[in-house]
């Protein structure tokens, strides 16, 4: 009888350490590690998607301004970070799709690529950001190779654009 209890006990506290030894992990990780909050940016007006309003992030630097661009359920913000105690809310680009939480975008050079997720008639779309710090202009949307997608990415060297989770894409990935 004795053995049986050491070995439950053995076990328990096993258990237990594991428990706390995962529980530092993520508070730990949940620590600034090195990293300062600048500047905050919020809409609370924005719409909800499952509880969300927000989805990715991109920053873009010209003419000595750094700019952040945010994905959330209604479009693309554009924001002028320069000065984070002051942050500046550009404008919002509207992507064919405003019913939707999934976008993704990058930009290369001067351009912001633009796609959309889990929305009917959404589209390619590129902005040219030499406006900036003014209102970039929509300058391509078109859905000639996809009304839908999950991710893009851009290679800066070869200036493709590799797109996947597309809608005409079973398991594949639209090179453009």
């Amino acid at each position: 009888m004795e053995t049986v209890y050491n070995r439950f006990v053995s076990k328990k506290n096993l258990a237990t350490i594991l428990f706390l030894t995962m529980a530092a992990g993520f508070l730990y990780s949940q620590g600034s590690m090195n990293v300062v909050l600048r500047g905050n940016w919020d809409n609370n007006a924005l719409p909800t998607v499952s509880g969300y309003q927000y989805n990715d992030v991109w920053g873009y630097e010209s003419g000595g301004r750094e700019y952040a661009f945010i994905g959330s359920t209604v479009g693309v913000h554009v924001i002028d970070v320069t000065n984070p105690s002051a942050l500046v809310n550009i404008t919002q680009l509207t992507s064919g799709c405003a019913s939707t939480l999934w976008r993704d975008f990058a930009t290369y050079p001067n351009y912001l690529y633009v796609i959309s997720d889990n929305c009917a008639g959404s589209s390619l779309q590129v902005f040219d950001l030499s406006p900036l710090p003014g209102v970039p202009t929509l300058v391509y949307n078109s859905n000639a190779h996809f009304s839908t997608a999950h991710t893009l990415t851009i290679n800066s060297e070869s200036g493709r654009i590799y797109v996947s989770g597309a809608n005409t894409q079973m398991n594949g990935v639209l090179i453009l």
